[in-house]
């Protein structure tokens, strides 16, 4: 019995053995990099639009000997840097024009010279435990909105955030020691700046070309501004500064050298809760005129930046249409779940906001909510379980750049968890396995994964590769023990990216993307937010749609019914030809083992009888 207890063991063994080397061959494959490459004690890969640092310090580059991966720069979407990496050298992601968000891991206390400069598409950043930035560090970022400077911060270096054309507002922490000339100038969507830190002198040029700047806090200890320091800031109307009359009065001095219509009654103590900062201006485009709204509000937890934008016709050049169109805007970064709860009251009340503007209007109102997740990749359920139902678009941004939009008008009924991880991984899928090969045939093909599980519908935007712009990519699954899938077959943006409309999405690495696979015809390609250019790309233009073919909903195990019933019957009969197999093998050791014993019988009657006949000669003798 013992003996074949052994046998059944090994069996099972040898079944685990082979399932675990065929998975990890296949993840292997999948893995492979479009390029990669070693620096000193510093590695580093690029996939799927991901480049991956590892080591404990990224060096400083020149521009005669740049960083090893500079000629794919407009190929890098997204970054995955070493939770071990302390500092980031000069120049290190100079120009990565396609980069839209960077987590710097924690244990990074300096940034470089240069580092981010020219990444032209970054939205979002979270600069962790920080300490110092270099000069130019993330000048000619236009996208970034809003930013975060952490309590760690002690020096910022000349330009740092110079021509960050879209920064609405900033906080200078307390612990800041030192900071270099025209930090922020030409940050021309600016609107307010607090600084907690006790400067003396504000440096020349800090605000210069800030032509939204509205309102300033200053230190106590200030007592002096530097040349230029809010010129040209033609809407700056009001400063915060709780020093004597006497630094009020040299202050005013040096700030009428850059605007002189600004008084001393515009310098006023620093209130316990300052009121929002509100911008109101009037814009002309094309055949329509629109008036807009600004509001800011900000926290340690988050930067959140309200539009209500109206707009009317134009008839002529002194006549404008009864016809009114609105819609409400609300921007927001977040680091935590503290800023998730500031951003859902925020859009609570812009909802009343909405029924309100719609009654005085007339006709509906949009309302999109765009949130950058600056620390972790969660989205909370309590939020969505507050938005269900509401007429709210909610777009996501990740720190790493993963892009998902959500319409909220769609989620009632739905139940959700405490918390999701946003973040995907997407690998070049280098040796497809037959199976796969008969379906994908010599397509270029990836292998998609996500981290959590989605069971609400959600369009998640891929980021691929610009290179892959006007193509067609399908979006295939994987179902346990079943061919591949065709999901949606979608056209990439001239940006690199494919949207996919999911009902659900299912953690693991179940998914592929395969770029222009034979046999699929133009009508069953969604173009996404396109339109047709005298190239005529495609045969026949498919404009968006709810024509989406999404994945169903699904069951036990991320299947559906039908999935599941196959799976079942096949892993039964998988089970039971296991079990008839060691059945068998045990059946055949119980008859080897009757047969050894009957042999042993034989020989022990044998040897007795032969025995018998000895001790009987032996008696006769």
């Amino acid at each position: 019995m013992l003996k074949q207890k052994n046998i059944f063991c090994r069996i099972l063994a040898m079944i685990l053995t082979i399932l675990i080397c065929m998975g990890f061959i296949t993840l292997t494959a999948a893995a492979a990099p479009l390029a990669s490459g070693e620096l000193d004690d510093m590695e580093w890969s690029l996939s799927g639009g991901v480049l991956t640092v590892e080591g404990d310090s990224i060096p400083n580059f020149t521009e005669k000997n740049p960083a090893p991966w500079y000629s794919y720069r407009s190929e890098i979407y997204r970054l995955n840097l070493d939770s071990d990496i302390t500092s980031i050298g000069n120049l290190a992601f100079y120009d990565c024009s396609a980069l839209v968000g960077v987590n710097i891991p924690e244990d990074v206390e300096t940034i470089g010279n240069m580092a981010f400069a020219g990444c032209s598409a970054m939205q979002s950043v979270y600069l962790s435990n920080v300490e110092s930035i270099g000069e130019y560090a993330f000048s000619r970022c236009f996208a970034i909105k809003n930013i975060i400077l952490p309590q760690s911060l002690k020096t910022i270096g000349y330009a740092a955030f110079y021509r960050c054309a879209s920064l609405q507002s900033v906080t200078l922490p307390a612990g800041l020691e030192s900071m270099g000339g025209s930090v922020f100038a030409y940050c021309e969507s600016l609107l307010e700046v607090k600084i907690l830190c006790p400067l003396q002198k504000l440096p020349e040029w800090t605000f210069y070309g800030c032509s939204r700047l509205q309102r300033v806090t200053l230190p106590s200890e200030m007592k002096e501004l530097g040349d230029s320091a809010f010129a040209r800031c033609e809407a700056f109307t009001e400063i915060y500064h709780n020093g004597t009359e006497e630094d009020k009065k040299s202050l005013l001095e040096d700030i009428n050298e850059d605007l002189n219509m600004f008084t001393y009654d515009q310098i006023n103590s620093s209130p316990e809760q300052p009121p929002q900062v509100g911008d109101k201006i009037f814009e002309t485009d094309g055949d329509k005129s629109s008036e807009i709204q600004t509001e800011i509000t900000s926290s340690e937890n988050s930067e959140i930046q309200t539009e209500t934008i109206i707009s009317r016709p134009i008839i002529n050049e002194t006549t404008l249409g009864d016809e009114r169109e609105a819609e409400i805007k609300v921007n927001a970064s977040v680091s935590n779940e503290k800023g998730w709860n500031e951003v859902l009251e925020t859009l609570k009340n812009q909802v009343f906001e909405q029924g309100l503007l719609k009654e005085q209007i007339g006709s509906d109102v949009t309302l999109t909510a765009n949130v950058m997740i600056l620390e972790d990749s969660l989205l909370y359920g309590k939020v969505l379980e507050n938005l269900a139902g509401k007429n709210i678009m909610l777009y996501i941004r990740t720190p790493s750049g993963s892009n998902w939009s959500i319409d909220c008008s769609m989620l009632k009924g739905y139940t959700f968890k405490k918390s999701y991880d946003m973040e995907y991984t997407l690998t070049r899928y280098e040796n497809p396995s037959k199976s796969h090969k008969n379906v994908l045939g010599s397509a270029v093909s990836y292998w998609l994964s996500f981290e959590d599980r989605f069971e609400f519908p959600t369009t998640v935007e891929l980021y691929i590769d610009p290179t892959a712009a006007r193509q067609v990519a399908s979006l295939y699954e994987k179902p346990f023990l079943a061919e591949l899938e065709r999901l949606q077959s979608v056209t990439v943006g001239t940006d690199g990216v494919a949207p996919y409309r999911m009902a659900n999405i299912n953690s693991g690495r179940r998914y592929i993307v395969a770029l222009n696979v034979s046999g699929i015809s133009s009508d069953e390609v969604i173009i996404y937010n396109q339109t047709p250019n005298e190239d005529d790309w495609l045969e026949n233009y498919v404009p968006i749609t709810e024509q989406y073919k999404i994945t169903e909903v699904r069951g036990f195990l991320g299947m559906t019914m039908k999935q599941f019933t196959w799976t079942v019957v096949g892993g039964i009969a998988v089970l039971a030809l296991i079990i008839f197999i060691i059945a068998l093998i045990v059946n055949m050791q119980g008859k080897r083992k009757a047969l050894m014993e009957r042999e042993r019988l034989r020989k022990t009657i044998n040897n007795e009888e032969q025995q018998t006949d000895n001790t009987e000669s032996d008696t006769k003798e």
